[in-house]
C-alpha cells in the first residue's frame, strides 16, 4: 500500500473518533448536570486549592474537584440526584452542605462556600432549606420538570408520560393518550413551534422516528422514570437538532436501598361516564384494560 493510499484511511479514522467523541460528550450534557461555585474566608477573600467532595447521597458516587486560582470549581457530568458537598482546606473548618437537588441538563451554581478559620478537625454543616430555589444564574432558559413523584401521584388514564405535557405552561397538545403506545410527540405544539420540530430524548439517546419527527420507538413504563425536563426555549447550543421543545427523560438509576413496587391499575367500561344515547343503542364497544406490575416486570391485558 503506497503512501498515499494511507492518507485517506487515517482521515476517516480520525473522523470517526472525533464524531464519536463529540457525541457522547452531547449525550452526556443532556442526561446529565453541572455543578460550580466559589469557596471563599470569611472576609471574601477566595481560597485556591481547596478540596471539595461531591456524592451522590443515594447511591454514594463521588467526585472530587480542586479549587483553582480564583477560588472556583466545576463538576460537570454528574447524574441526577440529591448531593452532598464537602469542602476542606488547610487552615480551615470543614465544611459540609447538604441536600443540593440537580436535575437533568441543570448547572447549579451553589452559593459561595465560606470557610472558617480553624482545624479540619472541627466541622460547620450547612442544610439547604427544601423550599429553596436554586438559579441558573448563567442560563436563560425556560423549562418545566416533571419528577417521578409527580408522575406517581397523578392519574395517567394509559400511563404515558407524554400526557403529563399537557400540564407543562407553554405546551399545546390534543394528544389521545388513553391507551399507552409509541407516537403522539407531533400532536403536541411548543410555544407555538411546529408540532414536528420537537427533540425528545431518553437517557441521552434520541426517540424521535424521523420518519415523520412525530412518532416515537418506545414507550417508558412511568415507574421507571426518574424525571422529564422539558425545555420550551433559549436552551443551550447542546439541545440541537430540533427546532422546538427538547424532552429529556432520564430513567431510574440504582441506590444503596434494596426496594421495589406493585402496582394494580384497572378501566372497565362499566364504571365510567356514557351518554344516555349511546347506552341504549348499544352503539359504544367495551373498554377494558388491567395492568398490574411488581419489581419492574409488566403485564398488561387490553380488550
Amino acid at each position: 500500500m503506497s503512501r498515499f493510499s494511507r492518507i485517506p484511511i487515517v482521515f476517516c479514522l480520525s473522523l470517526f473518533l472525533a464524531v464519536t467523541l463529540v457525541g457522547s460528550s452531547a449525550v452526556a450534557q443532556v442526561t446529565t448536570g453541572t455543578i460550580a461555585g466559589t469557596v471563599t474566608d470569611i472576609t471574601g477573600a477566595v481560597v485556591s486549592g481547596a478540596s471539595v467532595t461531591i456524592v451522590n447521597s443515594a447511591n454514594g458516587l463521588t467526585r472530587k474537584v480542586t479549587t483553582s486560582d480564583s477560588g472556583e470549581f466545576v463538576a460537570p457530568g454528574l447524574y441526577p440526584g440529591t448531593y452532598k458537598l464537602t469542602v476542606e482546606a488547610s487552615g480551615f473548618k470543614k465544611l459540609e452542605s447538604s441536600g443540593l437537588v440537580l436535575s437533568a441538563a441543570d448547572r447549579i451554581d451553589v452559593p459561595k462556600l465560606v470557610l472558617a478559620v480553624g482545624t479540619t478537625a472541627d466541622q460547620v454543616t450547612v442544610t439547604a432549606d427544601a423550599g429553596q430555589v436554586q438559579l441558573q444564574s448563567d442560563s436563560g432558559e425556560r423549562s418545566d420538570l416533571i419528577t417521578s413523584k409527580q408522575l406517581d401521584q397523578v392519574a395517567l388514564n394509559g400511563r404515558n408520560v407524554l400526557d403529563y405535557l399537557k400540564l407543562v405552561p407553554g405546551m399545546s397538545g390534543t394528544l389521545d393518550a388513553h391507551q399507552s403506545g409509541t407516537g403522539g410527540l407531533d400532536a403536541y405544539n411548543i410555544n407555538g413551534t411546529r408540532a414536528n420540530q420537537h427533540e425528545f430524548t431518553i437517557d441521552g439517546a434520541s426517540n424521535v422516528d424521523t420518519g415523520n419527527n412525530g412518532g416515537t420507538h418506545v414507550t417508558i413504563n412511568t415507574d421507571a422514570i426518574e424525571e422529564v425536563k422539558i425545555l420550551t426555549s433559549n436552551y443551550q447550543a447542546e439541545f440541537g437538532k430540533a427546532a422546538g421543545g427538547q424532552i429529556a427523560l432520564t430513567t431510574k438509576s440504582g441506590s444503596n436501598q434494596w426496594h421495589g413496587n406493585g402496582r394494580f391499575f384497572h378501566r372497565n367500561d362499566g364504571l365510567r361516564s356514557i351518554a344516555t344515547i349511546i347506552l341504549v343503542t348499544n352503539s359504544v364497544a367495551p373498554s377494558r384494560k388491567t395492568d398490574y406490575s411488581f419489581s419492574g416486570a409488566r403485564n398488561s391485558t387490553d380488550s
